[in-house]
């Protein structure tokens, strides 16, 4: 289902799980977000469920590769020079495989408030995407 409002709003889905089972969801497209594009849905494409302040939403994703455990040390904070930190949704960023991978950190109060146009509250982090660096 397809409704206007947020422009990367996709539609709305019914969750499989015990603790969703009745309760549908707004789903939007992460790359529209993040990147101006709107995702391509393939056979890799899924769709995350993200609870935060008592809210769940959708987001469709291109891939996902796995959720692994980070420690803090591997954290760092992206380099400034966007605008201001408190606006962004990616802050900071993960060195894994020794280094060879970068993993951004998408803030999760910032995604709320872009999708959603709620107040803030606090600040927490989520994996989304691997990237190569060279």
């Amino acid at each position: 289902m397809s409704v206007g409002g947020h422009p990367c709003r996709i539609g709305m889905l019914l969750p499989h799980g015990e603790a969703l089972a009745s309760q549908f969801v707004w789903v939007f497209d992460l790359g529209q977000l993040l990147h101006g594009q709107v995702t391509a849905i393939h056979s890799s494409s899924q769709v995350i469920i993200v609870r935060h302040a008592g809210q769940t939403l959708g987001l469709l994703i291109d891939e996902l590769h796995g959720v692994p455990e980070f420690s803090e040390r591997q954290i760092q904070p992206l380099p400034l020079g966007r605008g201001a930190e408190d606006a962004r949704l990616v802050t900071r960023l993960i060195r894994a495989d020794n280094g060879r991978v970068l993993i951004q950190l998408l803030e999760v109060e910032p995604l709320w408030q872009a999708l959603l146009n709620r107040p803030a509250v606090a600040v927490e982090a989520l994996s989304v995407e691997g990237l190569p660096i060279d």
